[in-house]
Formats: structure tokens, C-alpha cells, sequence
């Protein structure tokens, strides 16, 4: 949405964890933002241009960031399970999802649930999804996330274009 890209590196656990925004058009780092100790992944929200950090804890807890796309500084900070490894957004419900490779757990965070960063988060009471393996489960939502997508477009007469090799 800005033109940003975002890029997560982690502190190893020891130091700051930093995600990166890089301008689009100068290849330059615009931002440097900090977010715990050990930020692993990454997910936009395409409506406002929200960035969401999952960040594993020095004692292996986990927390997602709220970054804003407009200002690039943190806004909110929720508790998730043990390292979290992978994210999706859900657009319609304006949902992260997060698989905790640590707790063997996928948490469905709501916007409610990211507390202001002056604020000690102490808990929040994400909805978890126990069992399954949990990278494959957030890998499975953002799939199905994008066919429907890609369906709903077709049927509502999406003008997208492709691209078609020219035959031998």
C-alpha cells in the first residue's frame, strides 16, 4: 500500500529484533522497527497496509507486533502461543492467524486483543486450535484464503490479465 517492503531479522534471541521497512522505489531502509528479540514472520493486511510481526521471546513465549503501514512504529502487542513461526490474515474478519510451532497450536487473534505498546500485555485469551500441525494449518488457511479469492473474482467478472507464452 505505501510501497514499502518489509523484512523481518532476528536478534538470536539476545538482541533487539528489528523489521526492516525498505522503500520500494530507493532500496533504501526507511525504518528500522523494533520488535522484541527474535521476529520470525510476516503478514500484510491488504486493507490499511498493516504489518503483523510474530516474535518469539527470550523465554519462548510468543507475541505478534501491530505495526502501522502509515507510520511504521509499533501499535499494539498481543500474547500468542510458544514461538510462532508462521502468519495469515484473514481480511474478511480481520483475523490473525498464527501457527505456534512451540505449543503445537494455531492462535486466531482479533484487532481487540493487540494492547497499546505503553501497556504490559499480562494476557489475552486467543482462540486456539490444538493438535494439528500448526505451520501447516496457517499454510492451509492462506491458501484457502487466496482460491477464494481467485474464485470470487472469476465469478463477479474480474478484468485481470495473464501473461501467455508464445507456442513453439
Amino acid at each position: 500500500m505505501n510501497g514499502e517492503i518489509y523484512v523481518a531479522n532476528s536478534g538470536l534471541g539476545i538482541g533487539p529484533g528489528i523489521v526492516d521497512a525498505i522503500s520500494g522505489s530507493t532500496n533504501t531502509i526507511v525504518a528500522a522497527i523494533p520488535v522484541g528479540t527474535d521476529p520470525m514472520a510476516l503478514v500484510t493486511d491488504s486493507t490499511d497496509g498493516d504489518v503483523y510481526a510474530a516474535n518469539e521471546n527470550s523465554n519462548g513465549s510468543g507475541t505478534i507486533y501491530r505495526i502501522s503501514g502509515s507510520t511504521d512504529k509499533v501499535e499494539g502487542a498481543a500474547l500468542v502461543g510458544a514461538s510462532p513461526v508462521a502468519l495469515a490474515f484473514d481480511s474478511a474478519n480481520r483475523e490473525v492467524f498464527v501457527a505456534n510451532l512451540g505449543s503445537n497450536s494455531v492462535s486466531v487473534v482479533a484487532p481487540s486483543a493487540f494492547a497499546p505498546p505503553s501497556t504490559t500485555v499480562t494476557s489475552t485469551t486467543p482462540e486456539f486450535l490444538s493438535g494439528a500441525l500448526p505451520v501447516v494449518a496457517a499454510v492451509a488457511l492462506a491458501l484457502a484464503a487466496l482460491v477464494a479469492r481467485r474464485v470470487s473474482s472469476r465469478r463477479f467478472g474480474s478484468t485481470s490479465r495473464s501473461k501467455h507464452l508464445p507456442s513453439k
